[in-house]
């Protein structure tokens, strides 16, 4: 299903508002062009932004300004100043910012790459409760189910990103890299994370998704030491799922319980769910997990941590000397756990 196309977030931008550095003597006017990629939709809006570099090689944002076709005038303060020069677009990118300096410039020349623009909005399960839309927030990555290697990871940071929603739970993500794998996580507070890889987009695609989350969970109860006393502060940890992989991990929930103890988890993926609870000086408490569906809610769980027992002693060095912030690590025996 179609959605409407949220407007561009960038606002208009008075091309005859400067900062006040460069209404002097000194500034100059530059020309400068954009080779536009065969196949750039006529519905582009492009701007640039200029970032000025100071002579403590700091960048200090400049302005903004809106481009109109594919040429553009750039006032800058004086001849000597380096600046960079960085395009903002629905699909156009550069794949880093363009540097320039000295006072022989004749012309300035910019290539950019033709990405695509995604749009969409969310939608909330018919039992959830009104969502902060606002708080909500999409992050883009590399679809890790698709089986990319840990080396492709570390070298897609282009494709990293997190935007914010729009208080109606509309979205978009402009310039996205062409024929690239990628996933969106879609966060909302007091709904499960939602999901959804196998994503790809074509040089000049405009993709209009429609999300539709699932009211997930609802969880709450107390965590007690033997004695029946609150823990306060306990941290209550929530995964769905036999294999704790990537995306239980993505999609665990999280909280610390109140000063009396008790706690309650929204947005719970449903499941069989497996709910932990740990503090300081105790042990974990993991219950054997329990199936629940989604809109499902259950709010009598009571966590209990037990105490265990505590080991001490002294670690020295070789001449008898006291091995000052040694690190010493508890580990069991499997074979006496049995």
């Amino acid at each position: 299903e179609a959605e409407a196309v949220p407007s561009s977030t960038r606002e208009s931008v008075d091309t005859n508002e400067r900062p006040g550095w460069v209404i002097s003597d000194r500034a100059r006017q530059l020309k400068g062009r954009i080779i536009i990629p065969p196949g750039t939709p006529d519905d582009e809006s492009l701007a640039l932004r200029l970032r000025l570099l100071t002579d403590s090689e700091v960048f200090v944002e400049g302005y903004m300004q809106d481009i109109e076709g594919d040429t553009f005038t750039l006032t800058v303060p004086a001849p000597e100043v380096d600046f960079e020069l960085e395009l903002e677009g629905r699909y156009l990118y550069l794949d880093r910012a363009a540097r320039f300096g000295g006072d022989d410039i004749e012309e300035l020349l910019l290539t950019p790459r033709l990405g695509a623009w995604v749009t969409g909005r969310i939608h909330a399960a018919p039992a959830s409760p009104d969502l902060e839309w606002a708080k909500g927030a999409v992050r883009v990555g590399l679809d890790f189910e698709s089986g990319v290697s840990a080396a492709a990871a570390m070298g897609a940071a282009d494709l990293n990103r997190r935007v914010e929603l729009e208080p109606n739970g509309d979205f978009q993500l402009t310039a996205m890299p062409a024929d690239r794998p990628f996933g969106l996580e879609f966060d909302v507070p007091g709904a499960p994370l939602h999901l959804l890889g196998g994503q790809r987009v074509a040089g000049g695609e405009h993709l209009v998704l429609r999300v539709d989350l699932d009211a997930g969970v609802r969880l709450a109860g107390v965590v007690r030491d033997p004695e029946g006393n609150p823990v306060g502060g306990a941290v209550v940890n929530v995964v769905a799922g036999e294999d704790i992989d990537l995306r239980a991990q993505r999609m665990a929930r999280l909280t610390n319980a109140s000063d009396d103890g008790t706690f309650e988890l929204a947005g719970v993926p449903a499941g069989d769910l497996r709910v932990s609870a740990s503090a300081d000086g105790f042990l974990p408490a993991t219950p054997d997990a329990f199936p629940m569906a989604d809109g499902e809610q259950r709010m009598d769980l009571e966590l209990v941590l037990e105490r265990g027992n505590s080991v001490s002693g002294h670690v020295f060095l070789p001449d008898g000397e006291p091995a000052v912030e040694a690190s010493v690590q508890l580990i069991f025996d499997p074979a006496a756990l049995n």
